[in-house]
């Protein structure tokens, strides 16, 4: 028996190879068909948007007004030297950022000449009392000689009427009489002198007086000078500079230290001119910062003050408004970190919440498209141009929808008018739409509007 030849068996085993995986590939395609879902086919004639809409409607609303400002401590302590010297010591935990309680030693100054001017002084005052004791022992001694030259004037004068006495009776002779009076006249000049001395003595007690009073005062001085030479925190707070160093030489009014409480803040908020009409003491601010992080909520801060007049440069007015973080304590704030402590320094925005609230027509900001909105009229797009007012951060539950950026209108709106809530979809006045009422997310919304089932690509 002859054998086939091989070229004839390759090509025998080719045949029969790709009539196996044909019929392979066959039962595949009819396995994957009958197990694959059955699509629904679209209308061909239903060839409209879908878009969602909020109905209109006036919103009570307050008035918003945006402003601008740097933050500042409200509580602050500019420490000043109030004497010249030198400084002796600054304590070892007395650095930049440390929080210091009130009257902790900040410094100490040298006192040493201060020392010796209350020793100086003390040594006056007791020179001055042991003068004013002298003066009272040498007056209560002329007070006795006195006393005891007026008892002379007593007897001279007895003696004198008696002489003169004798004399008209022929006793006595004219020589006699003269003597008595001589001794009367004399204990009369003892008298006069006595007196003059004591009274001599009232101008000098007034002058160890005011001697005494002016030496008390510097010796006060002194001492008070003393007690300057230790510096010393006028308040709780944290030390935002330190102006010294030991061995250096002060003088009165130089600054020490600064110190500041950073948890009562006061932010100067620049507002429009055309805002003062609106703004009052006890309006609320929330207050933003550009690097805000994002699970940080906004700042809720008070108007405690408001600028006497406007700024004809800048057509602005200050109002201040008072940030309170006094439940937060000083250590925490000196030890850095947490998101939610507003710093010194920082350049923030603010909206301020007046107390004007009235019917407001409002629509959301992402509706408002150069200067017009979307209308649907008859399931039919319908643009139109609006003014607008100003614009409004925050929530509005009377829409249900999750944004915080809205436009308040100058132009009243139809009750009930169906506004398209998204300016951005691709969409001509005229064109049939099917309006949905908006009720999911904002990212559902934007899906929908952008191009839901049966959107033109």
């Amino acid at each position: 028996m002859k054998l086939p030849a091989p070229k004839t068996l390759s090509l025998v085993f080719r045949i029969v190879l790709g009539l196996v995986l044909l019929m392979i590939g066959s039962g595949v395609y009819q396995a994957l068909k009958a197990s694959a879902p059955e699509l629904e086919t679209a209308d061909p004639e239903d060839r409209s948007i879908r878009v969602q809409i909020i109905a209109a409607q006036a919103v009570p609303l307050p008035r918003q007004w945006r402003g601008y400002g740097t933050t500042m401590a409200k509580d602050t302590a500019d420490i000043p030297a109030r004497v010249g010297t030198t400084v002796k010591d600054i304590p070892d935990d007395i650095e930049v950022g440390r929080v210091v309680a009130f009257n902790q030693i900040i410094a100490e100054l040298d006192a040493t000449d201060f020392d010796r001017e209350v020793e100086s002084t003390t040594a006056q005052l007791a020179e001055i009392d042991a003068s004013a004791a002298q003066l009272a022992v040498e007056e209560t001694r002329l007070a006795e000689r006195l006393d005891l030259e007026r008892e002379d004037i007593r007897i001279a004068q007895e003696e004198y009427e008696r002489q003169l006495g004798y004399f008209e009776d022929g006793r006595s002779s004219q020589q006699d009489l003269d003597r008595a009076q001589r001794t009367l006249i004399a204990a009369q000049r003892a008298v006069v002198a006595t007196g003059q001395a004591i009274d001599a003595l009232g101008p000098r007690r007034d002058a160890l007086k005011a001697q005494r009073e002016g030496v008390d005062a510097r010796l006060k001085a002194a001492r008070e000078n003393v007690t300057r030479c230790t510096i010393r925190s006028p308040m709780d707070g944290v030390l935002e500079a330190i102006d010294i160093e030991e061995g250096e030489n002060l003088a009165p009014g130089q600054r020490v230290a600064r110190v500041v409480d950073p948890r009562l803040i006061e932010v100067p908020v620049q507002m429009p001119a055309s805002a003062r009409a609106d703004v009052e003491v006890g309006n609320t601010v929330t207050i933003t910062t550009r690097n805000m992080p994002y699970d940080c909520p906004p700042w809720q801060a008070t108007v405690a003050r408001i600028g006497a007049g406007n700024d004809p440069s800048t057509r602005t007015f200050t109002a201040y408004a008072l940030l309170d973080q006094t439940g937060t304590s000083l250590s925490d704030i000196a030890a850095g970190g947490g998101a939610q402590r507003m710093p010194i320094g920082a350049f923030v925005a603010s909206t301020l919440i007046s107390n004007d609230v009235q019917p407001r027509w409002v629509v959301p900001a992402r509706s408002v498209r150069e200067g017009r909105i979307r209308l649907v009229v008859n399931d039919k797009i319908t643009s139109q141009p609006v003014r607008t007012a100003y614009e409004y951060e925050g929530e509005i539950p009377e829409f249900g929808l999750p944004d915080t950026q809205w436009v308040v209108l100058e132009t009243p709106l139809e009750p009930g008018a169906q506004v398209v809530i998204n300016a951005s979809v691709s969409v001509l006045d005229g064109q049939h739409v099917q309006p949905i009422i908006a009720q999911a997310p904002a990212a559902d919304a934007d899906t929908a509007d952008s191009g839901g089932p049966g959107a033109n690509p």
